[in-house]
């Protein structure tokens, strides 16, 4: 088994590219931008293709069909930002602690305090 540590060298894992928001001040007036914009380009285009792939290859995955119920009350475009997303968040928990990919968390959240684990 290949460990992503063993492939990445010297890289800090603690910063996700796409969830750190990025910055524009002037005057002394701080905006923050959204998400979405920060983070290299090419890195989230292919987070996209990614997501396009497995949107057309994967229908029957966990992420796919969560992606699926997001294209029926939101539209396609916006659900395949959503997977891409998510999977910019599953590889970055894969990175953070080097733990191998496991399909059945990946689109789920756990119970919160006031529900019961089914």
């Amino acid at each position: 088994m290949v460990r992503v540590s063993d492939c990445l060298g010297v890289v800090a894992t603690d910063s996700h590219p796409l969830r750190r928001p990025g910055e524009h001040t002037t005057g002394g007036k701080v905006v923050r931008t959204s998400t979405l914009k920060a983070g290299p380009r090419y890195l989230k285009a292919m987070l996209v293709q990614c997501a396009w792939s497995a949107w057309r290859t994967r229908p029957n995955d966990p992420m796919v069909l969560w992606a699926r119920a997001i294209a029926e009350r939101r539209g396609k475009r916006i659900a395949i930002v959503a997977l891409a997303r998510k999977l910019a968040t599953v590889l970055w928990a894969v990175w953070r602690h080097d733990r191998p990919y496991d399909s059945s968390r990946a689109a789920t959240r756990p119970p919160s305090s006031g529900e019961q684990a089914a």
